[in-house]
C-alpha cells in the first residue's frame, strides 16, 4: 500500500496511458479516410510530399489559401520517418498526440487540485466519444483541441504558482502552444486562447500578471519565431490574394457569426 501511495501519480499515468493506447491506436490503418475532410487533408499532405514542398498548401493543383500548415508538417513528418505514405502512418501523429495532450492534462490538473480528481477528469477526457473519434482521424481537429488547452492551461497555472521562474516558464508555454495553435486552425485559436486567459486572471484579480513588461517581450519574441516564417513567405510569393483569403476572409469573415462569438468567450 505504502507503494501505491508514493508512486499513485505514475500509476494514475501509466492507466492513463494504456486507456489512450487501447482506444487510440488499434487498427487506425484498417478502415478508409473518412468524410471529406480527411481526404481533403490527406491528399494535400501527399502533394506537399511529392512535390517537396511543405510551404505551398494546395487541393487539385489550386492554391488553398484557407487552410493552416500545422498539420501537414506534423503529418509529413511522420511518412518520412516511416518512408511512406499511408492511412496508419498520417493518422499516427494524431494519435500519439491525444495521448501526450491526455497525459499533460492530468499533469497540469493533478498541481491544482487532488490527485484522484485530475485522474477522473483525464479519464473522462480521454475516453469521451469525440476524443476517441478524432484521435483516430487524420485531421487537425485534435492537434487544435490539444494546443488550445495546452496554452490555455500552461496560462491557468501560472495563477496557481508564486515562484517567479515558474511562472516564467508557464507563459512561455502558453506563447508557444498559442503559436502552434494559430498554425494549426489560424487566429481563431489565438482568439480562444486570448479570451480564456483574459478571463481567468480577471476571475483571480491577476490581471497585471498579463502584461507583464518580461512576459509579453518573450510573447511577442516567441510569436515571431514561430509565426511569421511561413506568414511572411506567403505574403511574399501570392501578397494581395492571400492576404484577402488568408488574413481577412479565413481569418476574420469565417468566425464572424453569433455561434462562433459565443464559443470564444465561453458560452
Amino acid at each position: 500500500m505504502d507503494y501505491l501511495r508514493k508512486n499513485s501519480s505514475l500509476i494514475s499515468i501509466v492507466i492513463l496511458f494504456i486507456v489512450c493506447l487501447l482506444l487510440y491506436f488499434p487498427n487506425i490503418g484498417g478502415y478508409p479516410f473518412i468524410d471529406t475532410d480527411e481526404t481533403k487533408f490527406v491528399s494535400i499532405a501527399k502533394d506537399m510530399l511529392n512535390y517537396s514542398d511543405w510551404i505551398n498548401i494546395k487541393i487539385n493543383g489550386e492554391n488553398a489559401f484557407d487552410i493552416s500548415p500545422l498539420f501537414f508538417w506534423i503529418t509529413n513528418l511522420s511518412c518520412l520517418l516511416f518512408g511512406k505514405i499511408s492511412s496508419e502512418i498520417v493518422r499516427l501523429p494524431i494519435s500519439i498526440i491525444s495521448a501526450i495532450g491526455i497525459i499533460f492534462l492530468y499533469i497540469s490538473i493533478k498541481k491544482i487540485l487532488r490527485k484522484t480528481y485530475s485522474f477522473i477528469i483525464s479519464l473522462i477526457m480521454a475516453t469521451c466519444l469525440g476524443t476517441v473519434v478524432f484521435s483516430r482521424l487524420a485531421t487537425n481537429d485534435f492537434i487544435f483541441v490539444i494546443t488550445t488547452m495546452a496554452a490555455i492551461l500552461f496560462s491557468y497555472l501560472t495563477i496557481f504558482t508564486n515562484e517567479d521562474k515558474s511562472k516564467t516558464k508557464y507563459w512561455i508555454g502558453t506563447y508557444i502552444f498559442c503559436a502552434l495553435s494559430i498554425l494549426c486552425s489560424g487566429l481563431f485559436g489565438f482568439f480562444i486562447v486570448f479570451f480564456s486567459v483574459l478571463a481567468m486572471h480577471i476571475f483571480a484579480g491577476k490581471l497585471k500578471e498579463i502584461f507583464i513588461p518580461k512576459n509579453l517581450i518573450i510573447g511577442v519574441l516567441i510569436f515571431a519565431i514561430l509565426l511569421l516564417p511561413w506568414h511572411l513567405i506567403m505574403i511574399y510569393k501570392y501578397g494581395i490574394p492571400f492576404v484577402k483569403e488568408y488574413l481577412v476572409i479565413y481569418n476574420f469573415i469565417n468566425y464572424i457569426s453569433v455561434k462562433n462569438i459565443l464559443i470564444v468567450i465561453g458560452f
